[in-house]
């Protein structure tokens, strides 16, 4: 079961300048016996063909606001080791900013806002965290637009991060 909470208790404390600068901050809490890089090779290895579509939608609609495009991530299957660990290595379009252990915090950037994803393995628990901070309206704009977006991918990128087995 994933539940959602829009304040973390007690976060690692390398999280906490990444919280201090978000306008928008999401925690999913959901039990996982799993290892945090386990967990998130199964949450990148998942490319369905609706998520593609929506990245391809995405694509048209960020011109349109005057944004520059990632384009679709490519979307290939992760073993867990090699999730990537170093600040400024990649995973899909997101760039490592800290990891350690049991704490990975990943983000991309545009002109418009600045995303972070991050996941914390804490005894029989994950926390996936999503931070956004705004740098423009648009930003605002952009995240209002895909925030039900955002859910279902975020929700079933979870799913198959807990269905991957080690």
């Amino acid at each position: 079961m994933i539940h959602t909470r829009f304040k973390a208790d007690a976060p690692p404390r390398a999280l906490v300048p990444f919280l201090k600068k978000a306008h928008y901050i999401e925690v999913k809490t959901f039990q996982s016996r799993q290892g945090l890089r386990d967990f998130l090779a199964g949450c990148f290895s998942y490319s369905p063909s609706w998520l593609t579509l929506l990245y391809a939608l995405r694509g048209k609609l960020v011109p349109l606001l005057g944004l520059q495009g990632h384009g679709a991530p490519q979307f290939k299957k992760v073993a867990p080791q090699d999730v990537p660990f170093r600040k400024g290595q990649k995973l899909a379009f997101f760039t490592v900013q800290h990891a350690e252990g049991n704490l990975w915090i990943s983000g991309v950037s545009d002109k418009h806002l600045t995303a972070y994803l991050a996941a914390e393995k804490e005894q029989e628990h994950i926390r996936m965290y999503t931070l956004i901070e705004y740098h423009h309206w648009t930003g605002r704009l952009y995240y209002f637009i895909i925030a039900p977006f955002h859910h279902l991918v975020i929700n079933a990128m979870i799913r198959a991060g807990l269905r991957a087995q080690p």
